[in-house]
């Protein structure tokens, strides 16, 4: 189980990312679009939260997916980093966490 800290972790390191840059919508809308094709298919989510599996091989399917999809290389990076340290599997949570961080910080909250 992923704590929740390392998971807003992640999701704070993301959105300065973006704010810095200016995407920080952009970002989580690409991060968004990702959940929504990482929960959709069943198959695909078995692969990457599966530790057996060489982090090298669950990221090239990562990489592959995020291209297809348009994503930028920021979140393509954000997601292989998520791969390789068995983080994936938080997806859902950080894209929560990601989102109330930034209405927060847009002054939505």
């Amino acid at each position: 189980m992923i704590s929740s800290r390392a998971v807003r972790r992640y999701a704070k390191a993301l959105l300065k990312i973006g704010l810095e840059e200016g995407k920080a919508e952009q970002y989580g809308e690409e991060l968004s679009l990702f959940n929504n094709f990482f929960q959709a298919e069943e198959k695909l989510r078995l692969v990457l939260i599966n530790p057996a599996i060489h982090p090298k091989q669950r990221t090239s399917i990562v990489e592959e997916i995020a291209k297809r999809l348009g994503l930028s290389e920021v979140i393509i990076n954000f997601l292989r980093i998520l791969v390789e340290k068995n983080r994936v599997k938080a997806l859902p949570d950080l894209l929560q966490i990601y989102r109330d961080l930034l209405d927060e910080a847009m002054g939505r909250a």
